[in-house]
């Protein structure tokens, strides 16, 4: 029985020793395609948008940019300021305590817009009653002031000397300035007022 057995087993495993080698490679072969499948699915998925670096270095760049304001005058805490930029003139006289109990509050609301954008390097003047003269009080605290050529409101440029009703909505609608020059390139204001004023005025 022993040796029928042998002879049973014999061309078996001589036909799996004879064919071996093309069947490692039909195995190889299968689990090749398997992976193949498996990456082509996954390159169908959407994957996350890609953020930059250059793109992150950039917003906070901006988010962080600062601006330093000079306020003086009837507040509380005067002194120089750094905010946001993107701050506006009530932010700063937030910043500074609120106007203190000797603001002039009537001549405060007519001639600075709390809504404006700062500027840096702007310098704010918040009256007091002691510098208000009833007789002059544009001229007096446009001595005090700077005035923003490209923010600031119609009442605070009429307020400046030799400046009227009809210069400063004409300095208004010639906005944007990217210099004090362009006021009289633009036709705006004569160039001997632009050297009386200058030192007054700021972008």
């Amino acid at each position: 029985m022993k040796g029928n057995a042998s002879q049973t087993k014999s061309p078996f495993l001589s036909t799996v020793q004879k064919f071996r080698i093309p069947f490692i490679f039909l195995v190889a072969s299968f689990v090749l395609v398997v992976a193949a499948v498996v990456v082509f699915v996954q390159t169908l998925h959407v994957g996350e948008p890609i953020t930059f670096s250059q793109d992150n270095l950039v917003k906070s760049a901006s988010e962080s940019a600062k601006f330093v304001v000079d306020i003086s005058g009837a507040v509380v805490y005067p002194g120089i300021y750094s905010l946001p930029s993107g701050s506006r003139i009530a932010d700063v006289i937030d910043l500074a305590g609120g106007t203190s109990k000797d603001v002039d509050q009537d001549t405060a609301d007519k001639i600075i817009n709390r809504a404006s954008f700062i500027t840096d390097g702007m310098k704010i003047y918040v009256p007091k009653k002691e510098n208000i003269l009833s007789e002059q009080p544009k001229i007096l605290y446009a001595i005090d002031a700077i005035v923003s050529v490209n923010t600031g409101s119609s009442t605070q440029l009429d307020a400046l000397p030799g400046i009227g009703q009809v210069t400063a909505k004409k300095i208004i609608e010639n906005r944007p300035y990217g210099s004090l020059e362009e006021l009289v390139s633009k036709h705006v204001i004569s160039a001997s007022l632009l050297d009386k004023l200058r030192v007054q005025l700021s972008l």
